[in-house]
């Protein structure tokens, strides 16, 4: 399900969502850059494979775009950048790394996915939450309430489909060279689900990758640190479109 907040004949900017997120994880940046790219957001949440998921981008139809990803998404656009990288002008990765998941993982989350299928277990919980932000954030009951919706309205089976989809990660940082566009790539210092040292690595592996970091930020980027994240963004984008113009 792919959603546009505008037509325009602006460069396309792609955004992926984190696992259990709908558009509420982008939006804000998404609205913010509106003036410079056409934004366009892809709901990963529809999807229980990969395939499906590199599909829905391709579905879009679009000659060359520039892709971002948070999360789950950021996995999701690395591996389209290498399976179709003529497509890319850009690529953004947001709290995201090219660490694969290990055997102990994997057998973790079988589990998981076995409970929560059999009512045992449910990711819709406050320690889920808390998990994916900066102490400092847990007293902000708006952020606290965003985050809370969106795991709500998408559901456990929604968790089940997009982890089973993602199962079989590998690492990628001996592929990442293969990916020749200009790429930006920020992490939370304070990261409990993608390690700030695993984004650097990744964003090192990548020629021609910007790195930044937050302090005193966790998982959820895109929230925390919504207006220095735009600022970072909206600073990267302007110099690429020049590049992608030819100016």
């Amino acid at each position: 399900m792919q959603i546009a907040l505008e037509k325009s004949s602006k460069p396309s900017m792609v955004f992926l969502p984190g696992k259990l997120c709908d558009i509420r994880i982008w939006e804000k940046q998404m609205i913010a850059l509106e003036h410079i790219v056409k934004p366009i957001f892809v709901d990963l949440r529809y999807y229980d494979s990969l395939e499906k998921m590199l599909n829905a981008i391709l579905d879009l139809q679009l000659e060359s775009f520039i892709l971002a990803g948070f999360s789950m998404g950021g996995y999701v656009a690395q591996e389209f950048a290498l399976k179709y990288p003529e497509k890319l002008e850009g690529l953004v990765l947001i709290a995201s790394s090219a660490k694969g998941y290990s055997d102990a993982e994997k057998e973790n989350y079988q589990i998981l996915i076995e409970h929560i299928a059999q009512g045992k277990a449910t990711i819709i919980n406050n320690s889920s939450i808390r998990s994916s932000i900066h102490p400092s954030n847990y007293q902000n009951q708006k952020l606290f309430t965003l985050i809370k919706d969106m795991l709500i309205n998408s559901g456990d089976k929604v968790f089940i489909n997009q982890q089973i989809a993602t199962l079989n990660r590998v690492a990628r940082f001996n592929d990442l060279h293969k990916i020749n566009v200009p790429a930006l790539l920020i992490g939370g210092i304070d990261d409990q689900i993608a390690k700030i040292s695993d984004i650097e690595l990744t964003a090192k592996s990548i020629p021609n990758a910007e790195f930044y970091s937050f302090e005193l930020c966790g998982h959820m980027i895109t929230l925390e640190y919504c207006n220095e994240l735009t600022n970072i963004l909206m600073n990267w984008l302007i110099r690429q479109i020049k590049v992608i113009k030819g100016q």
